[in-house]
């Protein structure tokens, strides 16, 4: 729980500040990202969308270039990463690509209400994903 507060906290902040500041190169990047992601989707390449997911909140990261909060942010995602890959599917994926494109629409029509409702829309449903998975393997989970 604490490692999905902090990733909310600090990437809901960052895609509202996004939506005010983002470059043509981001959001060229972000759309790179998006049609890969649609991609693997398709083929059912699950460890590829894994890395194209990571690469995806990376490139947000990147752009706000507060490294600190990178790390922060990369440390509490790393603690989750596991469950994260065993409860992986192809609807889980298709969903996350959606809320992923929800996202860089938001940024690229700058606007920050809407992108910050998308991106914790995103993280909760990780969090509700990961309550579901706990449950049925909580052998897999400790607080």
């Amino acid at each position: 729980r604490q490692h999905l507060f902090i990733r909310s906290a600090l990437e809901v902040k960052t895609v509202r500040t996004l939506a005010v500041a983002c470059d043509a190169a981001t959001l060229d990047a972000l759309d790179a990202n998006l049609d890969r992601e649609t991609e693997a989707v398709q083929q059912g390449l699950r460890r590829e969308f894994h890395l194209l997911d990571l690469a995806f909140h990376e490139l947000l990261l990147d752009a706000i270039n507060l490294p600190r909060v990178k790390e922060i942010v990369a440390a509490s995602r790393n603690a989750l990463d596991r469950a994260r890959r065993l409860m992986a599917s192809p609807e889980r994926h298709a969903h996350t690509l959606a809320e992923h494109t929800r996202i860089a629409d938001a940024i690229r029509a700058r606007d920050g209400d809407a992108a910050a409702r998308a991106m914790h829309d995103h993280l909760d449903e990780v969090v509700a994903e990961l309550r579901r998975f706990s449950a049925e393997r909580p052998d897999l989970f400790r607080e």
